[in-house]
């Protein structure tokens, strides 16, 4: 909705709380730890994860439609999706097997973020 009325603020404002939460969720499920007590359990967060990212990119794109570019063709995509492929319309079939990720954006170190 925020992008549609142009509250491009807004909308990132939002996008930075799912990117907050799918955090909490990480730290809250440990798949780390699943992978040794339940690796099906673990198989459903790491899915999971994957379906947040996903959605987070297409929603990203007008911001940094490189990187979401990048990110989608990991993940399976063509490059550029749709507003369409957000939620149930785009959803990763479970089991899609996924390349080891190649980072989309530079590491900055902490000196350099110093310099910024």
């Amino acid at each position: 909705q925020e992008l549609d009325a142009q509250s491009f603020h807004k909308a990132l404002e939002l996008i930075w709380q799912v990117v907050g939460d799918a955090n909490r969720y990480v730290d809250d499920q440990a798949p780390w730890t699943l992978k040794k007590t339940d690796p099906p359990r673990m198989g459903t967060v790491l899915y999971v994860l994957a379906e947040v990212i996903r959605n987070l990119f297409i929603l990203i794109q007008p911001f940094v439609p490189d990187s979401s570019a990048k990110l989608l063709v990991q993940l399976g995509y063509d490059g550029v999706v749709g507003f369409d492929q957000l939620g149930e319309g785009g959803r990763l079939k479970p089991g899609t097997p996924i390349d080891k990720p190649v980072p989309i954006f530079p590491r900055l170190e902490l000196e350099e973020a110093e310099a910024v």
